[in-house]
């Protein structure tokens, strides 16, 4: 129970941090529904769209100059911090790397962290050292909120404003104060941060009239994001005056800013909601006004910090490289996704939510009207029916944008140009034409990023796709029934839903049975790696040959199983044998030929399975490569250790062997022998009595396989085997196959079966017969085989994950006797040596664990 107690304790200080933002996130997501239900209920989406759809085009743009604008007033910190830290960047080049780091940080919350890591893997190469990207961050991050600090303190002077609403909603008080504190706090910060990390230089004056510059410069780029949103609820409401919209604006932000929430979806509106609200306004023009603000600061800044993007990559990678580590963002790039197709990914999935929402309800009266004097009810219909359909299919294959399949480039360039037609068909919405169209571009011009083939076949994310989407469906039914039902008042709009133009069950039956259709067919039509003349069966006269001219591994046998696939480098200096389970490439031991030439071999093995979306995992891989892996990007897990005998040392007259003398001669007095039989030698005869001890010791159970042997004639031709019989009768009681490592100085047990009813020590008598075999045949190692879980976790500082397995190796002897069999392999006073799982993401060790547990118990090829 204490260990348990002690790896709660460990997770809690790992995690605490991240599991406390979590709670508190999931509470204010809570907060903000329960408080928001209630005030949506009472709002008119139909009027709120129609109301939206009306605006003119200049006034559009000038909304768009401003929220650039907002934006890019945000790039005013990195100019004063990079000036103070004395970074040597072009100021062309700030802006482009702050522009797009700021308008991904809008729409990802978590107060300004996201940009500020951004900024750190963009900005490595240009520092002095690791310290300034700290110091950098440690200037930014608390700078970005305090302008609303400043702007709190202007609003209480106008109490007689904010009073009233405190009154109603005494919850805010908690946020304002909160926001007073870190006013006082912020020109401490640096003197904390020494005292925490135990530091003892002074703060610099310097230092002090930068956090009085970036104040400043908090409250410029606070004051114009205002500006954007005074001048949309001017368009709404000319009653409600300026000190009111800047109280109601600086709490919304304020509330948006401390719930961590991306973008401060919820909680920004929320508050808006109820303090124009109070104020009369009503709730359809508040809807209008957040949507407006919402698109003019977050979604048409990103849209430009995406095209900004785009032309960064375009320019000479020389140029940037003096500005930009590129080998970290490189490696960025690999590892996870592109920047780039991240965004790319997210406007797609704009683009589908776009012509759903587009679909939703019917568009401005007078381009109905024309559109249906022009065109027939049926196409009217069949448009809006195909623009759903296109919707959901941009939804659906943005992963795979975002993955980078060449495929899904071509047919999403098809959808997102039909979907423009389509919207412009049925009611001449040229907005979102124009937008799926601008995306289109931004598409065309990325299709060089595009190289993966395919990505695994995987019918559980199919089938939940398909599971999703109609749970959406559903919903988008019913939201579309609700706002139709509020469109019927309008005379025009009447005589058209009696026709049936908009009954929303028809169009998303036939959407959600050509999303089907799609499914299936995108599915059955991947191109699959099996295809891939590299990936290649096994080959037992190329294998021989390559072992005779290279040394193997204690698992390099097992590749005459059959059940794995094998990899050549091109120049065949190096083979990997492996398997494909799900989205995984499973790869058995460690890459044998020329070590020379391992890196490159790797490199090639990952390019090739990563055309087809797979991720490597490498099982049982040895110590002495770990540092090899680690330059390749891996982590790793550790398994357990492998039990190796060291004949030379292995003295059976010694006085620690007077045991193992013992069990010699009582096994050889009770009339049993040890026989060996070499590669080649099974004859039928043999066969069926190795056969019979092997199914008594089954009992029924399947196989295992991938990196355990099985019982099989072909492949234990290719084995030494010691059997134990009984020399009257000469009934074989139990037997041991032999793995060679292709070295002629090691050997590792394989299979080792017995009957039920056998003698005590059976095992060990058989065991010490082998190391005495091989002693003789002058061979140095002998492999016991791996101890799972031994001496996993054991130091007080592992990582959470080793220290869960060890409380299993300690405790879970229920299952299986996993401390048992260590202590039984040290009766041969072995040298252990660790086993190690590697893998490529954090995230897959869970996955590759389950993987590789399916493969050795996977029914193929065992007969």
């Amino acid at each position: 129970m204490e260990e348990y107690m002690e790896t709660l304790k460990l997770l809690l200080k790992k995690n605490g941090a991240k599991i406390s933002r979590i709670i508190f996130i999931m509470i204010m997501t809570v907060v903000i529904i329960t408080g928001g239900i209630r005030e949506l209920k009472s709002i008119d989406f139909a009027k709120t769209i129609s109301i939206i759809r009306e605006f003119p085009m200049p006034l559009i743009f000038i909304f768009t100059i401003l929220g650039v604008l907002a934006v890019s007033s945000m790039s005013l910190y990195d100019f004063a911090i990079i000036e103070y830290l004395n970074f040597n960047i072009k100021k062309t080049t700030i802006f482009s790397i702050t522009f797009v780091a700021n308008t991904i940080n809008n729409i990802s919350g978590l107060g300004g962290l996201a940009g500020a890591s951004i900024r750190s893997l963009l900005f490595k190469k240009s520092a002095n050292n690791k310290e300034d990207i700290i110091d950098y961050n440690l200037l930014l991050v608390p700078s970005t909120g305090i302008g609303l600090s400043l702007m709190m303190i202007i609003a209480l002077f106008k109490y007689q404003y904010i009073n009233s609403l405190l009154e109603k909603y005494r919850w805010m008080i908690i946020a304002i104060i909160a926001f007073m504190i870190y006013f006082v706090i912020y020109f401490f910060i640096d003197k904390i941060f020494n005292i925490l990390k135990k530091n003892s230089r002074e703060v610099d004056n310097n230092r002090i009239i930068l956090r009085v510059r970036l104040l400043f410069l908090s409250f410029v780029e606070w004051m114009i994001a205002f500006t954007l949103f005074f001048v949309i609820v001017r368009q709404f409401s000319q009653e409600v005056n300026l000190d009111i919209v800047f109280i109601i604006f600086t709490l919304g932000s304020i509330a948006g800013i401390l719930s961590l929430l991306p973008g401060g979806v919820g909680s920004f509106d929320l508050v808006v909601l109820l303090g124009f609200q109070y104020y009369g306004v009503g709730t359809e023009n508040v809807l209008a006004i957040l949507i407006l603000y919402r698109v003019f600061y977050y979604i048409m800044p990103l849209l430009i910090g995406i095209n900004l993007t785009l032309i960064i990559q375009s320019q000479s990678e020389d140029e940037l490289n003096k500005f930009i580590d590129f080998s970290k963002v490189t490696d960025f790039i690999n590892k996870t996704s592109s920047i780039t197709n991240l965004l790319l990914s997210i406007l797609i999935l704009a683009s589908g939510v776009t012509l759903l929402l587009s679909a939703l309800a019917p568009g401005a009266i007078e381009r109905i009207k024309i559109a249906s004097r022009l065109l027939s009810f049926p196409i009217l219909q069949l448009s809006r029916q195909l623009t759903i359909c296109i919707g959901i299919l941009l939804i659906v294959i943005s992963r795979e944008i975002r993955m980078k399949v060449k495929r899904s480039y071509k047919i999403t360039m098809w959808l997102l140009f039909f979907g423009a037609i389509f919207a412009m068909i049925k009611g001449f919405a040229y907005e979102e034409a124009t937008f799926l169209i601008l995306v289109l571009i931004i598409l065309k011009m990325s299709k060089h990023s595009f190289y993966r083939r395919s990505l695994p076949i995987d019918w559980f994310k199919a089938i939940m796709t398909l599971i999703l989407s109609f749970i959406g469906l559903l919903a988008y039914v019913k939201m579309s029934h609700i706002i139709l039902r509020d469109f019927i008042r309008i005379e025009y709009f009447k005589s058209l839903i009696t026709k049936g133009i908009s009954w929303p069950i028809p169009s998303g039956v036939i959407a959600y049975g050509l999303l089907i259709i799609f499914v299936i067919y995108y599915e059955l039509t991947k191109e699959r790696i099996t295809n891939n003349d590299r990936y290649e069966g096994v080959d037992e006269e190329r294998v021989n040959k390559f072992l005779q001219e290279y040394d193997g591994n204690f698992l390099t046998h097992l590749i005459f199983l059959k059940d794995k696939h094998l990899f050549w480098s091109k120049d065949n200096k190096v083979l990997i044998q492996y398997e494909i389970s799900h989205g995984l490439a499973v790869v058995l031991g460690d890459p044998i030929g020329d070590a020379k030439y391992f890196g490159e071999a790797l490199t090639e093995f990952q390019d090739f399975i990563d055309e087809y979306g797979y991720k490597s995992v490498f099982y049982q891989t040895s110590e002495r490569l770990l540092p090899f892996y680690h330059d390749h990007g891996y982590y790793f897990f550790k398994l357990g250790e492998t039990g190796l005998v060291e004949l030379d040392n292995f003295d059976i007259n010694s006085s620690k062997s007077r045991d193992f003398r013992n069990i010699l001669r009582r096994f050889e007095k009770d009339g049993f022998t040890f026989e060996t039989y070499y590669e080649n030698s099974i004859d039928e005869n043999l066969f069926l009595d190795l056969k019979k001890v092997s199914d008594e010791w089954l009992a029924h159970r399947e196989e295992m396989g991938f990196s355990l042997g099985w019982f099989n004639k072909e492949y234990l031709d290719k084995s030494k085997i010691g059997v134990i019989k009984n020399r009257e009768t000469g009934e074989i009681i139990a037997f041991a196959s032999l793995s060679p490592s292709y070295d002629d100085k090691t050997v590792s047990i394989d299979l080792m079966r017995f009957r039920k009813e056998v003698p005590n020590n059976t095992m060990t008598f058989l065991i010490l017969n082998l190391i005495l075999t091989f002693k003789d045949d002058n061979y140095k190692i002998f492999n016991l085989g791996m101890a799972p879980l031994s001496n996993v976790g054991i130091a007080q500082n592992a990582h959470i994950q080793e220290r869960i397995a060890h409380l299993v190796f300690k405790y879970g002897k229920h299952f299986y006797s996993f401390d048992g069999l260590r202590k039984y392999k040290n009766k041969f006073d072995p040298r252990w040596e660790g086993k190690y799982l590697v893998y490529e993401d954090l995230i897959l060790l869970p996955s590759s664990l389950i993987e590789v547990t399916w493969l050795i118990h996977s029914k193929k090829n065992k007969s």
